[in-house]
């Protein structure tokens, strides 16, 4: 598959919740073979573009294709038949469900969900319920469903929150391996976790676009500390 032939463009996002601008010219650009940051402080508007890039928040204005074709005015559940897989905050799981059942209920041949799991430390849990899994591996639980899918683009939303160090080992190995079969754009407060793993940062501020780069020009872009990251930040 062709980088272009997967990835998912986002032109001209504007969102209004009443008098309050959450997004304001807004884009972003993924694309199969690279994982994307975006990054922001709280109220910038980074929830909000993931629901408008996922279709549960309707954009007052702006253009979204995914592979080239238009789904600005798509529903949630289309643009996931078409590839656009989304993880959320608080995970979306099944809590009287196996891991194994959530990743069969995504594809009958487990899609990618097998290899997710193998990657996450999940295999001796297969048949476990979910319901008795801890926070951190819930969101792990998710990642297998959504990669069980074969996306095309996979948006996340925080999932190293509540993540151990080590989970969070073995969710960046997840996301690499992933990366090189679909675009993956990932929403993350935790710095020190994100800047290793992504191949370009997008900055929020206000809802609008400050910056976009690699990872060690974002670090270095002094409106960008100003903005997120504080004067003292130092990328370890």
């Amino acid at each position: 598959m062709a980088a272009d032939d997967a990835s998912l463009r986002a032109e001209g996002l504007l969102k209004r919740y009443g008098g309050r601008l959450a997004l304001a010219d807004a884009a972003l650009t993924l694309r199969a073979g690279r994982i994307g940051g975006i990054i922001g402080p709280n109220g910038a508007g980074k929830s909000t573009l993931v629901g408008v890039l996922a279709g549960t928040v309707r954009p007052d204005d702006g253009r979204i294709s995914l592979a080239g074709r238009d789904i600005a005015g798509l529903s949630q559940r289309a643009r996931a038949r078409r590839g656009l897989a989304r993880g959320f905050q608080t995970p979306h799981i099944f809590a009287s469900l196996t891991l194994r059942e959530h990743i069969t209920l995504c594809a009958p041949d487990g899609g990618w969900g097998w290899e997710a799991a193998r990657l996450l430390g999940l295999t001796d849990a297969l048949d476990r319920t979910c319901g008795t899994f801890s926070h951190g591996m819930r969101r792990l639980v998710e990642i297998c469903h959504l990669a069980a899918s074969r996306p095309a683009v996979l948006l996340l939303d925080e999932p190293a929150a509540g993540l151990t160090s080590f989970e969070m080992g073995q969710l960046g190995d997840a996301l690499r391996w992933l990366r090189a079969r679909c675009a993956v754009g990932v929403v993350e407060h935790n710095m020190g976790f994100l800047l290793k793993l992504v191949d370009e940062v997008t900055v929020l501020e206000a809802g609008r676009v400050i910056a976009h780069g690699p990872p060690a020009a974002i670090t270095a872009d002094a409106a960008v500390r100003r903005a997120y990251l504080g004067l003292s930040y130092a990328a370890d």
